[in-house]
């Protein structure tokens, strides 16, 4: 099984790098793995196979950081 999260570029919404960046890291992708996938998943950086020779393990993943991403929204005219 494959599953993912992504942005539609094409939504306003998420026209700005800025806002795909701050919802990436306003999601703990780690938690999601360990409760709902029970450990039984891999976080990636890519659409390839984690072990294909495509994927490109230089990559790092975002990090699981609400308070930038609360930083980065309000930059870009988000706010509560």
């Amino acid at each position: 099984v494959y599953t993912y999260i992504g942005w539609n570029e094409a939504r306003p919404f998420f026209e700005s790098k800025k806002v795909r960046q701050a919802l990436t890291m306003a999601i703990d992708r780690q938690r999601i793995i360990r409760q709902n996938l029970n450990g039984m998943g891999e976080e990636t950086t890519g659409t390839f196979f984690k072990n294909s020779p495509s994927y490109d393990n230089s990559l790092k993943p975002w990090p699981f950081d609400p308070l930038q991403a609360k930083r980065l929204l309000e930059e870009e005219g988000w706010y509560d």
